[in-house]
């Protein structure tokens, strides 16, 4: 009964009260070792609004998506993505990813066929700055993961408004 009140307030409104609850102090939002769907919540819906009714729930989580800068790292985005679905397609507009090791390798799968980060990242409606980051100096495997994220930065960037940067980590 709560949230028809709730919910019955100008969009406007909400999205002031949820820009107040939601980590009001910062613009990014960093969120790293989350593996699972109880380390998502944890992390980043620990406000009691994301449990006052599945509808707030996803008008929160969507407002938190975009509106934050997400800093995460490879592992932490599967788990994000698989875990928020197609709110992240439809919200997610300024993403940083860290490729910080071999088994984030192996999630890019740049020794496989199936592409699961490069597909979610393509699949992001509403991208509008991603920054990939990687620590990796030589070898085979990074060439790969090197002309995947080259290739990824053209399609996006052939969208339109899309800023992609590719970066090696210091």
């Amino acid at each position: 009964m709560a949230s028809e009140g709730f919910m019955s307030l100008p969009g406007e409104l909400r999205n002031a009260v949820y820009d107040h609850l939601l980590f009001p102090e910062s613009d990014t939002l960093s969120m790293r070792a989350c593996n699972s769907n109880k380390d998502i919540v944890n992390s980043i819906m620990r406000s009691p609004i994301f449990r006052v009714s599945k509808e707030i729930r996803i008008e929160a989580l969507s407002r938190l998506l975009s509106t934050k800068r997400i800093d995460i790292n490879t592992k932490t985005m599967v788990a994000l993505f698989r875990y928020v679905g197609e709110l992240a397609n439809e919200n997610v507009v300024d993403l940083s990813v860290i490729i910080s090791n071999s088994s984030d390798m192996h999630l890019w799968k740049v020794s496989r066929g199936h592409d699961f980060c490069l597909a979610q990242l393509s699949a992001l409606r509403n991208l509008k700055r991603l920054e990939l980051r990687h620590s990796f100096r030589q070898g085979p495997l990074v060439d790969i993961l090197d002309l995947r994220l080259r290739d990824l930065k053209r399609d996006l960037e052939a969208r339109g408004e899309v800023k992609v940067k590719i970066a090696e980590r210091p």
